[in-house]
């Protein structure tokens, strides 16, 4: 925050007594002041280290590292941190993502985890951006036995329940098994995610995460994936473009939404597969396809 002269810090302390610390850096530069703040807690503990992720396509798991806090954002008032968490605590079988709104004094506002209670499915690595209107973005990796390593997202707007997270997206199915065992013995992944709001309108936000891409050159390789995600009302829906158009259409999340009777709603197919079936001004019309439509 440009008008900020505050920077606000967040650690992971301890999660076997389900604590983050905060730190302030205060003073002009060259005379920085680092001032230990106040302990967040929650009710529920989790482990700081745990399994490594399974993947689809060989027996060699995907190193997940540990708890350390790794995103934070100032926002409207409020401190936004994401981490990843193995559970259940005193276990750690499987790593959840977890995230905060957080007052600079610290009071949660909400908190939330990304989680598989069944252990088949691994979250880990995320990234967060809150935009102008309250709405927030985690990016991360995604890993179970039934697929490769994945680039996936969750979004939620500002009006949805505190401490929920809208389902999770795949943004980049991952492509082939990913095995390269590094010196020290791990298969290393890592936290390369980024999340980040668009500075032109404040309100889109863009993630890049890492997908287990297809082999290349004898190795297994992994690959990043761009995604832009926008917020979509129907005065602002482009997704697709005739919802701001067609009678009666409505946005839902992103889609446009044709009730019975509007423009774009369907119709009663005429059986020619030489014609589109769609209703305009409330009633079916059945248009030619144009030439080299299938």
């Amino acid at each position: 925050d440009a008008a900020l002269a505050t920077v606000h810090l967040v650690t992971n302390d301890s999660g076997a007594a389900g604590r983050l610390r905060l730190f302030t850096i205060t003073g002009t530069e060259g005379s920085e002041v680092l001032t230990a703040g106040p302990y967040v807690t929650a009710p529920d503990t989790w482990n700081d280290q745990g399994s490594y992720a399974p993947q689809l396509g060989t027996s060699t798991l995907i190193e997940t590292n540990d708890s350390r806090m790794q995103t934070v954002v100032y926002r409207n008032g409020s401190l936004w941190a994401a981490h990843t968490i193995f559970l259940p605590a005193g276990g750690g079988t499987r790593s959840s993502i977890q995230w905060w709104e957080m007052t600079p004094v610290g009071a949660v506002v909400q908190r939330g985890r990304i989680d598989d209670p069944a252990g088949a499915t691994f979250y880990a690595f995320p990234s967060m951006a809150v935009n102008k209107d309250g709405d927030a973005l985690i990016g991360y990796s995604r890993f179970s036995a039934t697929q490769h390593a994945s680039a996936n997202y969750s979004f939620r707007k500002a009006a949805d329940a505190p401490g929920t997270m809208q389902a999770d997206v795949v943004l980049k199915a991952g492509e082939a098994p990913y095995d390269e065992i590094s010196d020290y013995g791990e298969n290393r992944w890592g936290d390369y995610s980024n999340t980040v709001v668009d500075p032109v309108d404040d309100s889109s936000m863009w993630t890049i995460q890492e997908y287990a891409a297809t082999p290349g050159g004898g190795q297994d390789r992994w690959g990043t994936w761009w995604g832009k995600i926008e917020t979509c009302t129907p005065s602002n829906c482009v997704t697709p473009p005739e919802c701001l158009t067609s009678t009666g259409a409505t946005c839902v999340a992103g889609s446009c939404v044709y009730p019975p009777g509007s423009d774009g709603a369907a119709c009663t197919a005429d059986a020619d597969p030489c014609t589109d079936d769609v209703c305009q001004a409330g009633a079916c019309v059945h248009p030619a396809k144009a030439e080299g439509a299938a």
